[in-house]
């Protein structure tokens, strides 16, 4: 016969038994429920983590398509960019050229003016042509062509500067040039000395003189010279003259050269027939 705590710890011991026995049953029952739920689980798992590999990889390219896409913009905005400053310039350019093309329309237009001025104002008497221009009136040879211009390259002559010119040749070569200039001035020059600026042109020859000397034109003081320049063993024939109107305070420099000495007769048919003033 058993004693109590005998009893006891046999009652326990069954106890225990049931509990690991009841628990094994329940793990292996429980196992075999949720095994294949925790497993497709996982593929779902992994499934999902290989598609947000997948589309992270994709939108990795999409971002560098973008970036690529990004440049390219960035380069064609420059590219157009320089196009409209190419584009601005070329039309200031043109507008540059148009300008040009009005005054040189506008010097056209004067210098017909002035021709048809000259032509309708000339008259032929015993081998010269009479000009009556701004109040002047000269002569020159019936043998030269005749214009004008303005007292710097480019531009019209006008009523207080330019220069009425001559010319006639000998087939190709230049043979004769008559010029004269005129400008205004409230105060009268050192004449020898336009003279001198007006032999200047030609400083790079020897010119011979026989000095400066006095004449009237028109009722005014004037200086005048004659001279020769010899080059390669041809002799041209310069005359320079200058005289100051106070009439109407103009200041006009003469200058004439010739292949012979007709240069000293037709200075002195024009100082004889020139009027600064018509009345």
């Amino acid at each position: 016969m058993m004693s109590g705590n005998s009893a006891t710890i046999k009652i326990v011991a069954i106890l225990i038994a049931g509990i690991v026995v009841g628990s094994g049953v329940g793990y292996f029952y429980a196992s075999s429920v949720y095994d294949p739920q925790i497993t497709s689980y996982k593929g779902q798992v992994s499934t999902l983590t290989g598609q947000v590999t997948t589309l992270t990889s994709e939108n990795t390219a999409k971002a560098s398509e973008i970036t690529g896409l990004n440049t390219e913009i960035t380069g064609l905005e420059s590219t157009v960019t320089q196009k409209n400053a190419a584009i601005t310039t070329l039309e200031g350019t043109v507008a540059g050229y148009k300008t040009q093309v009005t005054g040189l329309q506008a010097d056209i237009s004067d210098y017909k003016e002035q021709v048809t001025t000259l032509q309708s104002q000339y008259s032929t008497s015993n081998g010269y042509l009479r000009v009556a221009i701004y109040d002047m009136s000269m002569q020159f040879p019936d043998s030269m062509s005749i214009g004008m211009t303005g007292a710097t390259t480019g531009t019209s002559a006008t009523e207080d500067s330019g220069y009425m010119y001559g010319v006639s040749y000998n087939g190709d070569y230049l043979d004769e040039y008559m010029e004269l200039g005129y400008s205004t001035s409230t105060t009268a020059p050192d004449l020898d000395a336009k003279i001198a600026e007006r032999k200047a042109t030609l400083s790079e020859y020897t010119q011979v003189s026989d000095g400066i000397k006095d004449t009237t034109i028109n009722g005014h003081a004037a200086r005048y010279e004659y001279v020769t320049i010899t080059d390669g063993g041809v002799t041209t024939y310069f005359v320079y003259a200058s005289w100051y109107c106070d009439e109407t305070d103009t200041v006009f420099v003469f200058y004439r050269f010739a292949s012979t000495a007709t240069s000293i007769t037709s200075f002195e048919h024009f100082a004889d027939n020139f009027y600064c003033h018509i009345e």
